[in-house]
Order: C-alpha cells, then sequence, then structure tokens
C-alpha cells in the first residue's frame, strides 16, 4: 500500500513538471512572437528598405575673372579710404583670377599693408597676420617678375613696408637688393645710401 502511494506521487510530481515546462516554453513563444510583430511593425513604418539619398548637385565655382578686371577691382579698392573693408574682396578676386599677374600681387599687397595700419583692425595678431599676408603677395610678384627694373621697384616696396615695421637691417638687405637688380635706378642707390648711413648715425638725414 506504501509502495502504490509512493509511485502515484511520484507520477503526479513528474507530470506537474512537464507541464510547468510546457508553459514556459508556450510563454516564450508568445513573448518571442510579440517582439517579431513589434520589429515587423517598426520595419514596415521606416519604410525598409530605404532608398539612397539623392546625390548632392555638385557646386558651382565663382566664374573666373581676368587680369584686367582684377586690376581694375584692386586699384578702386586702393583708391577707397576703407581699406580694411576691401581686403575680403580682393581676396575674393585673387582666388578667382584666371592667371597669375605680378602687378595684381604687389596691389593687394599694398592693399593689406594699408589695411594693417588702420584703426579698424581688431588685435595686433590681425595687424601681424596681414602684414605677413602683404609680404607674401610681394613673395609671389617676385617669383613672377621677368624684367629687373620691375623686379627692383617690389624690393624696395618691400623695404618700404620693412621699414614701417621697424625691421631696420632687413630693410637695408631689400634696398641693396633693389640696387642691384637695377644699377641704372639713381633714386634706389640714394634710398640705399641714405639708410646705411642713417644706420651707422641716427642723427644723419634718412631716406626719401
Amino acid at each position: 500500500m506504501t509502495d502504490s502511494r509512493r509511485g502515484g506521487a511520484r507520477g503526479s510530481a513528474t507530470a506537474r513538471r512537464r507541464g510547468s515546462a510546457a508553459s514556459r516554453v508556450a510563454v516564450t513563444v508568445a513573448a518571442l512572437t510579440i517582439l517579431l510583430s513589434i520589429a515587423v511593425w517598426q520595419v514596415a513604418r521606416s519604410g525598409w528598405p530605404r532608398r539612397a539619398p539623392p546625390p548632392l548637385a555638385p557646386m558651382n565655382p565663382a566664374p573666373a575673372i581676368s587680369v584686367e578686371e582684377a586690376r581694375r577691382v584692386i586699384l578702386s579698392l586702393l583708391e577707397s579710404e576703407d581699406h580694411l573693408r576691401g581686403v575680403p574682396i580682393a581676396r575674393d578676386v585673387a582666388a578667382r583670377l584666371g592667371s597669375p599677374a605680378w602687378e595684381f600681387e604687389v596691389c593687394f599687397a599694398s592693399l593689406l599693408h594699408n589695411a594693417a595700419l588702420q584703426a579698424g583692425t581688431r588685435s595686433s595678431y590681425e595687424r601681424v597676420a596681414m602684414m605677413r599676408e602683404s609680404l607674401a603677395e610681394l613673395d609671389r610678384a617676385e617669383a613672377l617678375i621677368r624684367d629687373s627694373r620691375d623686379l627692383a621697384e617690389v624690393l624696395e616696396m618691400r623695404a618700404r613696408e620693412l621699414g614701417v615695421w621697424g625691421f631696420q637691417w632687413e630693410t637695408l638687405m631689400e634696398l641693396m637688393r633693389a640696387q642691384s637688380a637695377d644699377p641704372s635706378s639713381a633714386a634706389i642707390a640714394e634710398r640705399a645710401f641714405r639708410y646705411r648711413d642713417l644706420l651707422r648715425d641716427p642723427t644723419s638725414p634718412g631716406p626719401p
């Protein structure tokens, strides 16, 4: 009798475990079904598969400008009193210049130099940055020049800029280079001579 009861109890426990396992499986399947339905709904809502975005339209570069037009613009900016306001315009013209021209580079350098000395600059850092940009424009002009007399004019212009900023020995070096480029220029020779004397004797009359 006792063995029969024990056998019945074991059978009941086994049945309960099987029923519990079946219930867990059913719950898991139901949960996965719900998650799959949610995923399908989200995909359908987002319109998958998504189409690739249309390619961006190429940006049209600014039209090139001729050397004559660039020279006209830069000269008009030099004639104005607000050189600082003209610098961004000149930079845009320089970027659109179809072919390099030393005359434009020289005028642009002069504009930058004048703008750096105006009261509207925001800081000493901006003044120095424009001075360096001006000297860089003169370097470009020097690389493009083929005539020695034109080269002498550019070198003298660089000497004047350096003199304004207090670079005395660099000024003399550029004047000597200018004199070497155009020995026939009496004006450059006189300026170099007087500047050399000024460095030797600060009481002597400086160059004109």
